[in-house]
């Protein structure tokens, strides 16, 4: 089923810089992503994490909510409650964040933020970030994650390619 945003929400995404949708993913979705190990870029690992990271559901929403018409996966990052990850210090420069919550009184809520939002504390989230369509891979020292591109190829400076960074939506112009 399509989930359709309303003015009210882009309005309140708009003023506020977040917004929570409640059960928007299955239980047992949560549970498969409860059942894995913290972890960066799981969908790469996982076919079934990756149906979740890339559903078009979620890039839609996020398109709607910020006007954007193209949006790629940047990472995903799966969180307990002893991490924190500092968005703003990524060197993949995120433009929007998922956060499906996957504590028991939240499970399956989903919030959208802007990246310098405070991400909610939560017993174990599942982040998904996604950039523009033109994102350059930067160094960013406080990122713990900062190198990790350097596996698929990339060099700071390099543009995000679709081959590794799938477009959510939109086309690749």
């Amino acid at each position: 089923m399509r989930f359709t945003t309303s003015f009210e929400h882009r309005d309140f995404f708009s003023k506020n810089g977040y917004i929570e949708f409640e059960q928007l993913i299955s239980l047992d979705e949560c549970a498969l992503l409860r059942s894995k190990t913290a972890d960066l870029d799981l969908w790469r690992q996982d076919p079934l994490v990756k149906k979740i990271s890339l559903r078009s559901q979620y890039g839609e929403i996020a398109s709607e909510l910020s006007h954007k018409k193209i949006l790629r996966i940047g990472f995903d990052l799966l969180l307990d409650h002893s991490q924190t990850f500092p968005l703003l210090e990524s060197s993949i420069q995120p433009f929007m964040g998922v956060l499906i919550i996957l504590s028991e009184e939240k499970m399956g809520s989903v919030l959208f933020f802007e990246p310098h939002y405070p991400l909610p504390k939560a017993e174990k989230a599942f982040l998904i970030v996604y950039c523009e369509s033109k994102t350059l891979y930067q160094f960013k020292k406080n990122d713990p994650y900062t190198h990790h591109l350097k596996k698929l190829g990339y060099v700071f400076g390099d543009l995000i390619k679709s081959h590794t960074h799938p477009l959510i939506t939109g086309k690749n112009y």
